[in-house]
């Protein structure tokens, strides 16, 4: 997988001899091309859920790290971090595959082996753009030992359908860790918004989401030692992921990483249930995920405290809806006109979430938007559109209070 000029990871194939002698792995276990998502929830959980928002869950709590110095390293609750130092230290795992910012360049990232607690807190922080976290899994089958993944999503989607193929995977793979995901901006996006600020891609050395008091603002640091502070009143909405997103994105149906053993996330429009420092949701799906959050909690590591899976579908309620109701407008729309490409997804939805007309018309924008924010001359006008009106449009459905 190797970066273009707009920092997209594409394919180059180097010996195209070895392609003769598989049967097309890379897209059988490639998220983008196909995703048969009963299937693999039989896979991992032997059943389909009850709950069609939520997903498959064994327990559900608010948490949050009772060290402080990993919550203020970490984009939420430190939730993540936390559990994968306990982990590391009781000797569950060996090490855990992370997504990790390269130095000097802001808009590359790693999926890198963290062997201690140092290499896991420098790991730690949301990053808003792709990953080949793919380049990892030769490197588990490789090795010996027990490991942790991390990732989105789609990222979770990518490990399990390689673990369907290559059986080495769930003998190395001790759990995964999802994270919550509404939608992921280019890093044209990113770049749009130095622009607004009249700074250069090539001045920045870092670009940091999510820091200081949760839920956390953007901080940008320069090659001349500058920190540029932006509010979260000035940041494009969705971190540029609605104005800026991945045509792929927008085609996804999964935000709460329905197929990992824990799920975490923002416990956002929780005020009235949510207790000091409880800023993550965690979802304990699978026996092994329940097992090592047990166990960080017995050690004193983690705070967790029960909730049921009804505060999930409450807090994440807009991209919910949006990945499980509207994206089957957009697949259709897209399937239906001449050229463009769709996923195929296999997911049995219930009757209650077909589609709206409001969702087709909807739909229509977002997939004219996702191609169009690809072109120099459209990025180029937004440019000229005042960021209030841009900070206006909001490819989520809005959702009434007590929904």
């Amino acid at each position: 997988m190797e970066q273009d000029s707009s920092s997209r990871y594409r394919i180059r194939v180097l010996d195209a001899s070895r392609c003769e002698s598989c049967s097309g792995i890379c897209l059988q276990v490639c998220p983008g091309h196909s995703v048969n998502v009963d299937s693999l929830t039989r896979q991992v959980f032997g059943s389909l859920p009850e709950n069609y928002l939520a997903g498959n869950s064994l327990a559900t709590f608010f948490g949050y790290a009772t060290d402080s110095a990993i919550r203020q390293r970490a984009s939420s609750g430190g939730i993540v971090s936390s559990l994968l130092i306990h982990a590391l230290a009781s000797g569950r795992i060996d090490g855990a595959f992370l997504v990790r910012s390269i130095p000097g360049s802001p808009f590359s990232l790693s999926f890198d082996l963290a062997t201690d607690s140092r290499s896991v807190l420098d790991a730690a922080g949301s990053k808003y753009w792709p990953a080949p976290v793919g380049s990892c899994l030769g490197d588990i089958m490789k090795r010996d030992g027990k490991y942790a993944f991390v990732g989105t999503p789609c990222q979770i989607q990518a490990l399990r359908k390689a673990q369907s193929v290559y059986k080495r995977l769930n003998q190395r793979v001790e759990f995964c860790i999802g994270l919550f995901c509404g939608r992921r901006a280019t890093v044209a996006g990113q770049v749009f918004l130095l622009r607004r600020l009249s700074l250069k891609r090539s001045d920045v050395v870092e670009f940091a989401y999510r820091q200081g008091a949760w839920p956390g603002h953007l901080v940008i640091r320069l090659k001349d030692g500058r920190q540029i502070d932006v509010p979260r009143e000035e940041q494009l909405p969705g971190f540029a992921g609605h104005l800026f997103p991945h045509y792929r994105c927008v085609l996804c149906h999964d935000s709460v990483a329905e197929l990992a053993d824990i799920s975490v996330g923002d416990s956002l429009r929780l005020d009235h249930e949510r207790q000091e420092n409880e800023f993550s949701l965690v979802v304990a799906r699978t026996p092994a995920g329940l097992s090592v959050l047990q166990s960080a909690t017995s050690a004193g590591v983690l705070h967790l405290r029960p909730t049921s899976p009804d505060a999930v579908v409450h807090s994440q309620r807009r991209p919910l809806m949006d990945k499980r109701r509207a994206v089957w407008a957009r697949l259709a729309l897209v399937n239906a006109i001449p050229g463009m490409n769709a996923p195929e997804i296999r997911l049995t939805r219930p009757p209650e979430f077909k589609p709206t007309a409001r969702d087709y018309l909807r739909g229509l924008a977002i997939l004219a938007e996702s191609r169009l924010v690809m072109r120099r001359v459209f990025a180029s006008l937004l440019e000229r559109v005042p960021l209030r009106w841009l900070r206006k449009w909001d490819t989520f459905e809005k959702v009434k209070e007590g929904q």
